[in-house]
């Protein structure tokens, strides 16, 4: 089957980082105040956003994650305004050079199409087990990390052997947000605001 042969691919990934760092990067506000220059020489994971980031150019991107099916797609539902159109995010990540940066890019296998003139891509997939299984964390069959980027980032994390492994700007991510991410202007979040945002989006 096709599937589990591009799937198969990601198995010499196993332990192959073993008992090394790494640090997991988020896109929280707090990283407007970093100096991520301090950060050049170590392994990163990256996700979403990072690339607007100024000092990116600077950083040894590892592996990038983007685990939203379809946005690498010419056409996508798009999850905040819940409703199919053209896929302008799939144009600014391309035309950014966000994909060529990583040695290893991960995605949801339903990207593939969007995605063949890319040699560093690596495909995840799920086979419907949508929520977290500790059984089923292996990216070469079923991998049930693909909530979100960072769910994806852990296990792949862990999957490589990383030993010690540490999150940096992942302040948006408490149950009720205070602050947003470092691209955008505001610095602290209520729940007018907070809707507010997502409408815009």
């Amino acid at each position: 089957m096709i599937i589990n042969k591009i799937l198969k691919k990601n198995g010499f990934l196993k332990d192959i980082y073993k008992d090394k760092d790494c640090f997991i990067f988020g896109n929280g506000c707090s990283l407007k105040s970093y100096d991520l220059t301090k950060f050049s020489k170590k392994n990163i994971f990256s996700c979403g956003w990072l690339f607007l980031h100024k000092d990116y150019k600077n950083l040894n991107i590892l592996a990038d994650f983007e685990m939203h099916p379809g946005i690498f797609l010419p056409i996508w539902r798009n999850e905040y305004k819940n409703k199919i159109e053209l896929n302008r995010v799939n144009k600014i990540f391309k035309s950014k050079g966000r994909l060529n940066k990583p040695k290893y890019f991960f995605t949801s296998l339903i990207n593939l199409p969007g995605l063949f003139s890319f040699k560093n891509i690596h495909y995840l997939y799920h086979f419907g087990i949508k929520k977290f299984d500790n059984r089923y964390t292996d990216p070469s069959q079923k991998f049930s990390l693909m909530e979100n980027s960072l769910y994806a980032m852990i296990g792949m994390a862990s999957f490589m052997g990383f030993k010690n492994i540490y999150l940096v700007g992942m302040d948006y991510l408490l149950d009720k947000p205070l602050v947003g991410h470092f691209y955008e202007n505001f610095q602290t979040i209520d729940n007018q605001n907070e809707s507010e945002r997502r409408n815009k989006i």
